[in-house]
């Protein structure tokens, strides 16, 4: 269990939304040039191979801008950090943030040749999140306990529609979970949590109100498709 208590340093609270005139009020921040920021909804990410990149689903993101994207360390009060650049794929539903300015955040712990076996125990966080009168926000990520149920493999349906490959977990999702990373017991990274299923599929036989994630090979190869990307922008700086 250590190395999962030490895979929350990892972890980090992913908030969205817009930029209007501070004036219209119900902003959670404000800049000095009048303009607030207004949230529209939150999850998870977690720190992946390097300081200042963060992976996180896709549609927690949504279509925002990268300087709508905000993040916070989790554990007691701390100010956002803005990301720099973004990056999504839909096949997936993966997001890769890359963070501005120096980050002090720790890389989880990973390897591709790490296989999921099915009944394996794994853990994922899903967020507690209390917000002060002041306009602070405290961000304490629960740890919860679940199974790899299933293991469903990458196929082309009837329809001609990939199908990514899927891991089930015998756990609800709660609200705000998603991006979390899904680690074994010994704190590697085995996934990241994606959504619940809600309603059975006519294509396959999958129950309804069980946990989704996407297997740890799957971040590997979008960070992995990224890295001429990364590379110029390092070159860059």
């Amino acid at each position: 269990m250590d190395g999962v208590i030490q895979g929350m340093n990892s972890v980090v609270f992913i908030t969205v939304g817009r930029w209007v005139d501070a004036e219209e009020g119900g902003c959670r921040f404000a800049r000095e040039d009048g303009r607030g920021f207004i949230e529209e909804g939150y999850g998870l990410g977690f720190c992946f191979e390097r300081p200042d990149i963060v992976v996180t689903c896709a549609h927690v993101v949504r279509h925002r801008d990268c300087c709508d994207v905000f993040l916070y360390a989790p554990g007691g009060v701390s100010r956002p950090q803005t990301v720099d650049r973004m990056w999504k794929t839909t096949n997936a539903d993966l997001a890769v943030l890359l963070l501005q300015g120096e980050s002090t955040l720790h890389p989880i712990s990973a390897r591709r040749d790490r296989k999921v076996r099915l009944g394996e125990e794994t853990f994922f966080w899903s967020p507690l999140v209390l917000d002060g009168k002041d306009g602070t926000r405290s961000i304490d990520p629960c740890l919860r306990r679940t199974m790899v149920s299933r293991i469903f493999n990458a196929q082309l349906l009837d329809s001609g529609t990939p199908v990514p490959h899927k891991l089930f977990l015998d756990a609800s999702i709660p609200p705000g979970s998603s991006g979390s990373p899904l680690v074994f017991g010994d704190g590697l990274l085995a996934g990241i949590v994606n959504a619940e299923h809600m309603r059975p599929s006519s294509e396959v036989s999958i129950p309804s109100g069980i946990g989704v994630a996407i297997p740890v090979h799957a971040v590997f190869a979008f960070v992995e498709s990224l890295r001429s990307q990364l590379a110029s922008l390092d070159k860059e700086a």
